[in-house]
């Protein structure tokens, strides 16, 4: 058993998992974090922001769900 290919191979799957969840997560917490921290004085330009932030949740949930159903597809169909 040669422990460095193992190694590599376990880190390589860690670094993988980090980028996926980090994509997968990034859109949501960002937009999240714009829509109840940034505030503007302009009543229009902060409704623009506020709708474009809450299309962004609304988004990035769906991508969050539809990755969810992907997975549970993939493994049901694996059995």
């Amino acid at each position: 058993l040669n422990y460095a290919i193992l190694f590599h191979f376990i880190f390589g799957l860690r670094i993988y998992l980090i980028i996926y969840v980090s994509a997968i997560f990034t859109p949501l917490l960002m937009g999240f974090l714009t829509y109840t921290v940034v505030t503007l004085e302009n009543g229009f330009v902060h409704l623009i922001l506020k709708t474009s932030n809450f299309v962004q949740l609304l988004l990035a949930a769906g991508q969050l769900i539809l990755e969810f159903y992907e997975v549970y597809n993939d493994n049901k169909n694996q059995l």
